[in-house]
């Protein structure tokens, strides 16, 4: 009878221990406008990442030993001794009419603690829909933003890291763009 007991008590804790190693993410991916939002097994594509500044020395790859979901993300590494520039990451043309509300969010983190603006904008145009100033730490964070679409069009959404002098590593995983309802 004492077996009993105990065989309850490590099936509950088992359980338990099951329940703390599930992930906290939770989002319903259709939703998500995104392609590759988790970065798993297409590499980079399709995102994007430019600098107006060709000097500006970094590399963008895909980190396997850093993930909010899955097992990678997207890391931008800035090197060498750049001028206070910006390097971007973009992607997508998603159709968009007026009235819309979307919500931008991911999750980030830092080697080096650091401002970036998330920004969704008409595609080649100026016609910013919505940005957010952050501050990325060296754990994982999820932000999002407001998107409020004031005319049709395609959106287009960005990561800006405003200074690139602050040389280092910057990972970005689970990027979300969908419309609330």
């Amino acid at each position: 009878m004492k077996r009993l007991p105990l065989l309850v008590l490590l099936l509950l804790g088992s359980l338990s221990v099951n329940a703390l190693s599930v992930e906290t993410y939770d989002f319903d991916q259709e939703k998500n406008l995104v392609k590759n939002y988790d970065f798993e097994g297409l590499g980079v594509h399709p995102w994007r990442a430019f600098s107006e500044d060709s000097s500006i020395l970094f590399r963008v790859n895909i980190d396997q030993n850093e993930s909010v979901t899955g097992n990678q993300s997207l890391v931008v590494e800035i090197l060498g001794e750049n001028r206070q520039s910006e390097v971007f990451l973009a992607t997508g043309e998603f159709p968009v009419k007026k009235g819309q509300i979307f919500t931008f969010s991911l999750y980030a983190k830092t080697e080096k603690s650091r401002e970036v603006v998330i920004s969704v904008d008409k595609n080649y145009s100026k016609v910013d829909y919505g940005w957010k100033s952050i501050f990325i730490g060296t754990d994982w964070s999820e932000f999002s933003l407001p998107v409020y679409i004031t005319e049709d069009g395609t959106a287009e959404i960005k990561i800006n890291l405003r200074d690139a002098s602050i040389n280092g590593k910057v990972w970005f995983d689970a990027v979300r763009f969908y419309e609330e309802y």
